[in-house]
C-alpha cells in the first residue's frame, strides 16, 4: 500500500511540475513578445562559434 501510495505521489508532483514549467514558458514567451522580442530563425537552431547553424538534439 504504501508503495503505490508513493507512486502516485511522484507521478502527480512530476505532473504538477511540468504544467508549472509549461505555463511559466508560456507567460515568458508572451512577455517578450509584447516588449517587441522576435526570434530569428527556428527556436531549435543554435550558432555555435558563428558557423553554421547547427541543429540542437531534442
Amino acid at each position: 500500500m504504501a508503495f503505490w501510495t508513493t507512486v502516485i505521489a511522484l507521478v502527480l508532483i512530476m505532473a504538477f511540475g511540468f504544467v508549472r514549467l509549461q505555463r511559466c514558458r508560456h507567460e515568458v514567451i508572451s512577455v517578450k513578445t509584447e516588449r517587441g522580442w522576435k526570434a530569428t530563425g527556428d527556436r531549435r537552431v543554435a550558432v555555435i562559434d558563428d558557423s553554421l547553424p547547427k541543429s540542437l538534439p531534442l
